[in-house]
């Protein structure tokens, strides 16, 4: 009897063992940040009104060339939009930022710096809006050497596309009309 009740507890413990070795937990994955990829677009801001000084608006040319940067863009899905504080680049990316249901977000390109934005939009897609001072300086910054050269005031399609994936950056310039 003493070795049917040692049987039958050994029984129930393996059963009970059993049982609780197939319980499934639900576990989140675990994101590793070299995995994610950002993605930003960079463009000067559309054509400006040269008659004023300060703080121009476009033109009717740089109303059509926000739209179109609108239209370019229409399958991407932005994550964020920046600009600097003018007119001329808030116009620019509005028709973008109302396709993608966001508020750009203002930077000051003189107090911007790449490693805080990097780490502010890793694993994002984000367009950013600026000048032809600032944009190609800014590129060169994220990639970490000098490749690109201010932008001709007279020039509007260029088009920067960094791409930083597994510790890998492309960048690229391409122009746009």
């Amino acid at each position: 009897m003493k070795h049917t009740s040692l049987l039958f507890f050994a029984i129930i413990l393996f059963n009970c063992n059993n049982n609780t070795s197939k319980q499934t937990a639900e576990v989140t994955p675990i994101q590793d940040s070299e995995s994610l990829t950002t993605t930003i677009f960079l463009i000067r801001h559309a054509e400006k009104d040269l008659s004023t000084s300060n703080n121009p608006d476009l033109t009717k040319e740089g109303e059509i060339r926000a739209q179109n940067w609108s239209d370019y863009f229409s399958t991407i899905k932005f994550d964020a939009i920046y600009t600097s504080n003018f007119t001329r680049t808030k116009k620019t990316a509005q028709p973008t930022a109302s396709k993608n249901n966001l508020e750009p977000e203002i930077y000051n390109p003189e107090r911007i710096s790449a490693q805080s934005f990097l780490e502010q939009n890793k694993g994002k897609t984000v367009l950013m809006v600026g000048h032809s001072n600032t944009i190609p300086f800014f590129v060169n910054d994220i990639i970490g050497k000098k490749v690109y050269e201010e932008i001709d005031e007279t020039v509007y399609n260029h088009l920067y596309k960094i791409t930083i994936s597994k510790g890998q950056i492309n960048h690229n310039l391409t122009t746009v009309d």
